[in-house]
């Protein structure tokens, strides 16, 4: 067993100001995750741990960015402007790392919606990068606030021009790419959710010492991308596959008849039932992948919070998105 960090007492990690708001500054005082990473990284860097916080922020480059090979391309967006990759590691999500990350934002979610994280996070690979802020950042700015926002939103239809969601050509509300801590609070929360305490430890040390990180990464990005079979994550070539694959099999021709109406329903926006195309593809006796249901499901689950819903002219922006990368 490794050694465990000193414990520093809690009045020290409660002092720390990493987050803006109230409530969960108190609710992450009582959160394993959050109070393992910070009492490693006091043990580590004393008294200048908010500092360290502050000064950094997480991505996560997701599964789909790995099986569409966008992995390298983020990290030439992130250095091209100036952030330093300090450190990083390759992520396989299991359900309870997917609801270690996002189980706070999961309490309204629709079990259609975690059923789909589950599948999604666990579909490939996902990279972790920490970074250091650009040179140029204001030193009272946090740098998980400018990532966040540098990163874009999760909507297709309003995501901002220039940010990194739209650079690599996000796809829908779910297969958005990447993910960032939104403070320093949630950096550390999620650094002890992801990775093992040895590996924070010397993750926090990369920190203190400012090592540049960026051909680790790099490499690690292409040895994933290289081991994953790509995928076209659009709706037209998903729906266009399970076309063909019903053609060529054997499947009684009523359920057959039934699929084929309704991908066509679906093709022309007049239907959003993917868990009826899972289920006569089943009946169908079609073995559809995690990623076809998983494009199913996210293209086609019920817009939420003021979404704008996908439609067949942003299923073809992502197909053209995937071979003509801005």
């Amino acid at each position: 067993m490794p050694p465990t960090p000193h414990q520093p007492d809690l009045p020290q990690i409660s002092d720390f100001v990493l987050t803006t708001n109230t409530s969960k500054h108190e609710r992450f005082l009582r959160d394993p995750y959050y109070r393992e990473a910070c009492e490693e990284l006091v043990a580590i860097a004393g008294e200048q741990a908010p500092q360290v916080a502050a000064r950094h922020a997480l991505l996560l480059l997701k599964p789909d960015a790995t099986v569409r090979g966008k992995l390298t391309a983020a990290i030439d967006w992130l250095l091209r402007r100036g952030w330093r990759v300090r450190a990083s590691a390759p992520l396989r999500f299991n359900r309870w790392t997917v609801r270690g990350m996002w189980g706070y934002q999961w309490k309204s979610a629709d079990r259609g919606r975690r059923d789909m994280a589950d599948l999604y996070m666990t579909a490939a690979d996902s990279l972790l990068l920490v970074l250091a802020a650009p040179s140029n950042a204001a030193a009272d700015q946090w740098a998980c606030n400018l990532l966040t926002r540098s990163k874009g939103t999760f909507d297709v239809a309003t995501c901002p021009p220039g940010t990194l969601r739209h650079y690599l050509g996000s796809l829908n509300r779910q297969m958005n790419l990447v993910h960032t801590a939104d403070e320093p609070a949630d950096l550390l929360r999620e650094l002890g959710v992801c990775l093992e305490p040895q590996t924070r430890r010397e993750v926090f040390t990369a920190l203190i010492e400012g090592r540049d990180g960026a051909a680790q990464a790099q490499a690690t990005a292409s040895r994933l991308q290289r081991d994953s079979q790509p995928v076209d994550l659009s709706l037209a070539a998903c729906l266009e596959t399970i076309r063909a694959d019903l053609e060529d099999g054997s499947a009684p021709e009523p359920y057959r008849q039934r699929l084929r109406a309704l991908i066509e329903q679906i093709a022309i926006d007049r239907s959003r039932d993917w868990q009826g195309v899972v289920n006569l593809a089943a009946l169908a006796g079609l073995h559809l992948t995690n990623w076809q249901i998983v494009t199913l499901g996210t293209w086609l689950l019920p817009p939420t919070n003021g979404e704008t819903p996908p439609t067949r002219s942003a299923a073809r922006q992502g197909w053209i998105h995937d071979r003509h990368p801005q």
